[in-house]
């Protein structure tokens, strides 16, 4: 049996609790530049963003961060960046990370292939998701009926991603980029959209 599509996407805050349109496209701005670091006009690698990503889970869920590594080549350079990062500021880290930095200075750790495709901008994706999902638990709603007013967290998203001239900056586009990823997340939950 289908699931129920409103069962897997997180759930909105009270409407007492809901954050105002231009707040969110504030909130939007600061999360995009914080995830793409001190370089922002060098935004197009992902770089920051997949150490940023990879410091995170190092820390706080590394099990987590070595199945996406030998799974996806993106985390794959999460972890790598994350360890080089911890290594040189004198963090400790799991073992099973250790274990991975001596297999993969020995050679023994293989990249992920890449699916076909183009994957240049996957981090951005990630980036929008984790930003809408932020917008959704704070009281907006993911996405809009095309004829709606546009007050929703892909609106929001598209108007910060405009304003620092990103792509993709309009509601379409940010609303497919959201619904893709949405379909690959397995949320806390424990659902997931088919």
């Amino acid at each position: 049996m289908a699931q129920n599509k409103t069962e897997n996407t997180p759930k909105a805050a009270p409407k007492s609790k809901r954050i105002e349109y231009r707040e969110a496209v504030k909130t939007s701005k600061s999360l995009i530049q914080s995830g793409l670091g001190e370089k922002f006009e060098d935004h197009k690698s992902g770089r920051h963003f997949n150490m940023s990503m990879g410091v995170t889970l190092i820390r706080s869920k590394p099990d987590k961060l070595l199945a996406w590594a030998k799974a996806d080549p993106a985390g794959f350079e999460a972890l790598r960046l994350g360890v080089a990062h911890a290594l040189e500021h004198g963090e400790d880290f799991a073992p099973e990370i250790h274990d991975w930095l001596v297999q993969f200075l020995r050679g023994e750790a293989d990249r992920p292939k890449a699916s076909a495709g183009r994957h240049g901008n996957h981090w951005l994706h990630q980036l929008i998701m984790m930003v809408v999902y932020a917008l959704v638990s704070q009281g907006m709603t993911a996405t809009r009926n095309d004829a709606s007013e546009p007050t929703s967290a892909c609106d929001a998203m598209a108007d910060a991603l405009s304003e620092l001239g990103m792509e993709p900056a309009t509601f379409h586009g940010v609303k497919r980029v959201w619904l893709n990823m949405e379909k690959r997340v397995t949320w806390s939950n424990g659902s997931r959209r088919n």
